[in-house]
């Protein structure tokens, strides 16, 4: 059994998510709930074989590793339907790396790419750096959970004939889980318009109990040749700093294009620890997932609870998946930014700016808790106790 309540002190580790917040933010000393991983000791699996590999002493270079693949391989079938075929994958050091990749392999400058804010940032810093011209698909929230609006999204592909579109699935960071058939129809109108669907799926084990995970590559007897999926051991077991994805290109021309552009860059290799830890995480590491998996989503029903009962008026939209909750504080703030310096400057906490996953975001944040629970409680004491003197000294 794991204690998931055990703290585990990250500070001086060159943690972005600790040792960065003064960096980020422009003060230090925060309790940070940004950075997307989690403050929990990966699977003892992954900490062994590390280990063990570290004492060798010599660090050279490393070939790419059958038994990783066939562990993440055997994996997504299990897991969650998905028969990849081996010679489908293509290794990146992350899954934003590879977005950049597609649109490099895949798309011209001044080509349409679609995304649906508010989202990861990366999505449309990637499509903007690489001079693409970014199209908007906004996600509407209804019933208190995030949709698709998927007519606008048709009348997008006839109007603006985009050649890509990114999607999030599970969502960061509205944290939904999106439903077979709203895949399927996504897929469908990739194929009837020519867009290549890359599907970000990196939080794809990181399901609640009540919801099912479907890949874009999982909809039929063969998967679409207009879809990619990224897949990545990072989230699912927090080694993110290993940087370490599995993209799946089932598409043999559309797989040597992209290589071609890798090959280019001199992107064809792995190092000693990373394919190592993917392949010990996908090997023995259900158990602990299954142990997590409950944790996160009673983490989720504390912090529903808390706000109900404390905070009634910040608002939370229902998730199905990942540990990133989407707050409005829209009640409380007239502006993002004022909200911003609340989060810094009264309450000690860091957290992501809404506005930076697209302007929809405006008054919104991103609280991560992927951490033990009585750490998650004394950040949102401490919203409660800086409103309250907020109150006070209005």
């Amino acid at each position: 059994m794991v204690n998931w309540d055990e703290s585990i002190e990250r500070r001086n580790t060159h943690s972005i998510k600790w040792d960065g917040v003064g960096a980020f933010v422009g003060k230090s000393g925060l309790l940070p709930f940004w950075v997307a991983d989690m403050d929990f000791l990966s699977p003892k699996s992954v900490v062994e074989g590390l280990t063990e590999r570290a004492k060798h002493g010599v660090y050279g270079y490393t070939m790419d590793s059958d038994p990783a693949e066939r562990a993440f391989s055997n994996w997504v079938l299990k897991r969650h339907g998905v028969a990849v075929q081996r010679k489908w994958i293509v290794k990146s050091p992350g899954v934003v790396t590879a977005i950049g990749l597609a649109i490099q392999s895949f798309t011209q400058p001044g080509d349409g790419i679609v995304i649906q804010p508010p989202v990861y940032p990366p999505f449309a810093e990637m499509v903007e750096v690489n001079e693409r011209h970014l199209i908007k698909n906004p996600l509407v929230i209804k019933d208190n959970q995030a949709e698709m609006d998927l007519v606008h999204l048709e009348h997008l592909f006839k109007t603006e004939k985009p050649k890509m579109m990114i999607l999030c699935n599970p969502h960061n960071p509205l944290g939904r889980v999106w439903e077979r058939e709203t895949i399927e129809k996504i897929v469908q109108l990739c194929e009837a318009h020519e867009v290549l669907l890359f599907s970000d799926e990196i939080h794809c084990d990181l399901v609640f109990k009540d919801s099912v995970f479907t890949s874009a590559l999982a909809l039929g007897e063969a998967p679409s040749p207009w879809v990619i999926s990224a897949m990545a051991p990072s989230k699912t077991f927090n080694i993110a700093g290993l940087f370490y994805s599995l993209i799946l290109i089932p598409d043999r021309d559309r797989r040597r294009q992209f290589r071609n552009v890798m090959n280019r860059l001199h992107m064809n290799a792995v190092n000693c620890f990373n394919e190592l830890a993917a392949q010990k995480a996908y090997e023995e590491g259900e158990a602990w997932l299954e142990e997590l998996l409950p944790y996160l989503e009673e983490n989720y029903k504390v912090l529903c609870d808390f706000i109900a009962e404390q905070m009634p008026e910040v608002g939370i939209l229902k998730m199905q998946g990942t540990y990133l909750a989407w707050l409005d504080f829209r009640a409380w703030f007239n502006t993002g930014e004022e909200l911003k310096t609340f989060m810094i400057e009264d309450a000690n906490i860091a957290v992501n700016d809404g506005r930076t996953f697209g302007e929809e975001g405006e008054g919104y944040i991103r609280f991560n808790f992927g951490c033990p629970r009585n750490q998650m409680v004394e950040g949102l004491e401490q919203i409660l106790v800086a409103i309250e003197r907020r109150k006070i000294e209005d």
